[in-house]
């Protein structure tokens, strides 16, 4: 069931933004394995805080973001669009690895895992697997591709 819903909420990306190319269609189906890999290997682990502090630079995952699927991290951002499905919480999220450098990324967490409610405007703190990156066709027909992350776990940071 958690493999469907990780192709959901990589095959959503695509329905935000409209139309898709050959192109973007065969990212899909890479990412999508690349994800049910990543939920088979966290069932069968516990979660510990500590194998999320790693030296991986943030930007890193966009340089290179085949080499580091599955690779745990935890970093600060701030949502501005929540995609809520079915079974599946997505969010579009910004992070800012340096000053005056605002990246954008995809996030995604299940209904059921949810503690307390991440809205719109929520700046939070993530500890995430990576599941590479993600193109996808904005409204104005413009492609943008970003990495894409589970969330494990979260906390929402108050004012």
């Amino acid at each position: 069931m958690k493999k469907f819903i990780i192709s959901g909420l990589i095959s959503s990306i695509f329905l935000l933004g409209g139309c898709s190319s050959d192109e973007v269609k065969d990212n899909l189906t890479e990412v999508t394995a690349d994800a049910e890999e990543v939920v088979e290997s966290s069932e069968r682990e516990e979660f510990d805080i500590n194998s999320y502090y790693t030296n991986t630079n943030f930007l890193d995952f966009y340089r290179n973001p085949d080499e580091l699927k599955g690779t745990r991290t935890h970093f600060v951002a701030k949502v501005f669009q929540v995609i809520d499905d079915d079974d599946l919480v997505q969010y579009m999220a910004t992070v800012t690895p340096a000053p005056n450098d605002r990246r954008t990324i995809k996030l995604g967490k299940y209904k059921d895992e949810l503690e307390t409610r991440i809205i719109d405007g929520d700046e939070i703190r993530v500890w995430v697997r990576s599941l590479g990156e993600i193109s996808y066709t904005t409204n104005n027909g413009g492609t943008n591709t970003v990495p894409a992350f589970y969330i494990d776990a979260y906390q929402i940071i108050e004012d």
